[in-house]
């Protein structure tokens, strides 16, 4: 996982891109990582996934990170 800074809020909170990647297991077509309290659906292509969002803060890659919960074959 990775975190990189883009800008600031006006409050001053900084925002940035975090992406999370990796590789998926043979035969799997989706990649289901929770992130904010929601699972997002990721296309597998190639083996791998790659999720991002574009606006975490600098303390969310630590305190709240999204996380693989499984990935759906077929």
């Amino acid at each position: 996982m990775n975190w990189s800074p883009l800008g600031w809020t006006d409050e001053g909170v900084t925002l940035g891109a975090l992406r999370l990647y990796g590789e998926a297991p043979h035969g799997a077509r989706t990649a289901l990582v929770q992130w904010r309290g929601r699972v997002e659906t990721v296309p597998v292509e190639n083996g791998h996934f790659a999720f991002a969002a574009w606006d975490a803060t600098e303390d969310e890659p630590t305190g709240a990170p999204p996380e693989v919960r499984g990935f759906k074959f077929g």
